[in-house]
């Protein structure tokens, strides 16, 4: 039985360090004209403010796009195409392995207007179930068998101490 738990104490942390290492974000969604058909092959750059790094894409033919395996910070999206004004969206902020949805309406002119438009991310990541967050050096761990996980998960990297709050068997943990 102990050495049973200690295999699955090993996998489980295997499996969430490759999570956590995971810090890469995506910028994705379409591009639409003012009767929000999709406008395919616009050509999309999304630029890191902070870096300028620059990645160059091209809508299909559902209007889609994605760029994908971008560091967090601050973005702005720019899309055009023949016939359509330019659109840029800035304020984009990327937090830790996040998936921000952006949607790029373009109005009927030359690509020499520009339409610019300021606004923040959505706080709320409504197109995935996962969540990056950056953690400090101590937070609380609540686990049905936190006891035996105790017993056999201690050592030099992870420090475990119990803690109940609200009738839940919650285990204070410092990282080194």
């Amino acid at each position: 039985m102990k050495t049973q738990l200690k295999a699955v104490c090993l996998v489980l942390s295997g499996v969430l360090a490759g999570y956590a290492q995971e810090t890469r974000s995506t910028i994705f969604g379409r591009v639409l004209d003012p009767q929000t058909a999709a406008v395919a092959g616009a050509s999309v750059v999304v630029t890191n403010i902070d870096t300028n790094a620059v990645t160059r894409l091209r809508s299909n033919e559902t209007g889609y796009y994605e760029a994908s395996l971008l560091l967090p910070g601050n973005y702005q999206v720019a899309a055009e195409m023949q016939g359509f004004k330019r659109t840029v969206r800035t304020g984009i902020v990327l937090s830790i392995s996040s998936r921000v949805e952006i949607d790029l309406l373009l109005a009927v002119g030359e690509t020499a207007e520009t339409i610019s438009v300021s606004a923040e991310a959505p706080l709320l990541e409504t197109s995935s179930v996962s969540a990056g967050r950056i953690m400090e050096n101590r937070g609380r761990l609540c686990l049905n068998h936190a006891q035996r996980l105790r017993r056999s998960c201690k050592g030099p990297t992870l420090g475990l101490d119990s803690v109940d709050t609200n009738n839940c068997k919650a285990w204070a943990f410092s990282l080194p």
